[in-house]
């Protein structure tokens, strides 16, 4: 189940794309999702994440592009290092 795929397209959630806000549930660890406080919509997705991942629907590699996708955009929103210059 391509999660990303399917998420594309469709509307903004608070200013970001759908796939975008999924993502942060794909990425966090099972005990973690088990245990997710906050806004209503965020505790029933984490908990339906958390069931799909055990049942296998949500298979591991998604969650490691999840994971490599999200590293890639921190990369790239990083400011650029430049080193102090010596006087």
């Amino acid at each position: 189940m391509d999660l990303q795929k399917i998420t594309k397209e469709l509307k903004p959630v608070k200013g970001q794309r759908l796939s975008a806000w999924l993502m942060r549930f794909l990425v966090a660890h099972p005990d973690q999702l088990d245990q997710w406080a906050g806004k209503f919509t965020e505790v029933v997705t984490a908990k339906a994440i958390a069931i799909y991942r055990r049942r296998g629907v949500i298979e591991e590699h998604e969650v490691n592009q999840a994971r490599f996708s999200s590293l890639v955009n921190a990369c790239y929103r990083a400011p650029v290092f430049k080193p102090e210059e010596k006087k």
